[in-house]
């Protein structure tokens, strides 16, 4: 009696947050684990179990990665209606959700179906987020590191639901059109906008890697872990201020990217836009010949019939 009171209340809270549910809504099954608890329609009792079992390897994983304690039983709702999720959280581009301040996560599991290692990436990543928060500060966390470490946790591994091929970064360095990341305190809206936004994130934290080493990207979310800001927090890891690692990762975006790789990266876009210009210019030739055929048999039929 007590469990089902506490699911009611919690589903009742949940609803004020914003998910779809209610404390009558029996279109949700409970799966409540040692880690986690799992929230799903009941036709996905295959896959609560399967999170179940993936859920403590993947919470291990990112506690060893990032130092943090896994310290709450985080709640995992699993939805099978895309249209829903889409009208719950306005945008068709999110395959997952965190809620930080309930550590729930919402995953859209129709996303998942054609990729089944997807499942496991976005429950690190989305994890990843509930983790950040409840050791930092959500007022001194910016959404462009909070992002970012959750896509360099899981190989680059974001929630959006994109073609991993497209990349909006190059050719935003090439037009010296990047973000600055004090910009970044919410993310932009539009499709192309937001993955600039996810894609910089991504490209700093490894940068910071990749300079700096592992290590010093921890030591910069501990010191963040006891109130710095990040501006802080850089300055007394890094050898250089945040505004200063910024722009040599700026230089380093830059110098990486020419016209040459730009189209060798991109080629088979390029290919298909000449083969467009190519048919459209056959297109334009093809009537133009033929006009001309027209306007000559015209001339001809208006000459006298013995000059024809």
């Amino acid at each position: 009696m007590l469990k089902f009171l506490f699911f009611a209340i919690l589903l009742i809270f949940i609803h004020r947050s914003g998910i779809p549910v209610s404390a009558n809504d029996n279109q949700f099954k409970i799966l409540e684990t040692e880690d986690a608890i799992i929230h799903f329609p009941p036709r996905l009792d295959n896959i609560a179990q399967q999170i179940g079992r993936i859920y403590p390897p993947v919470k291990m994983e990112l506690e060893q990665t990032l130092h943090l304690p896994v310290s709450f039983k985080p709640n995992i709702f699993i939805m099978n209606d895309r249209k829903r999720f889409r009208d719950t959280f306005g945008s068709d581009m999110v395959v997952a959700v965190a809620i930080p301040a309930q550590n729930l996560m919402v995953i859209d599991y129709t996303r998942m179906v054609d990729n089944p290692f997807r499942l496991r990436s976005t429950l690190k990543h989305e994890l990843s987020h509930l983790v950040l928060h409840h050791h930092i500060d959500s007022n001194i966390l910016p959404r462009w590191l909070d992002e970012g470490v959750s896509q360099w946790v899981t190989g680059g591994i974001s929630e959006l639901a994109t073609d991993p091929g497209w990349s909006v970064l190059e050719s935003a360095a090439m037009r010296d059109n990047l973000y600055r990341f004090d910009e970044l305190v919410s993310f932009p809206s539009g499709r192309s906008e937001t993955m600039l936004a996810y894609q910089q994130s991504l490209s700093f934290i490894e940068n910071i890697v990749d300079v700096y080493g592992e290590r010093a990207l921890i030591e910069v979310l501990h010191e963040m872990r006891h109130g710095a800001s990040a501006d802080r927090a850089f300055a007394t890891v890094l050898p250089h201020t945040l505004r200063q690692v910024e722009y040599n990762w700026v230089n380093h975006i830059q110098a990486q990217v020419s016209w040459f790789t730009y189209i060798s990266r991109n080629m088979f876009q390029f290919l298909f836009l000449i083969a467009a210009i190519l048919v459209i210019v056959a297109f334009i030739k093809a009537i133009l010949q033929r006009r001309g055929q027209s306007e000559e048999e015209d001339e001809y039929d208006d000459l006298p019939s013995d000059q024809r």
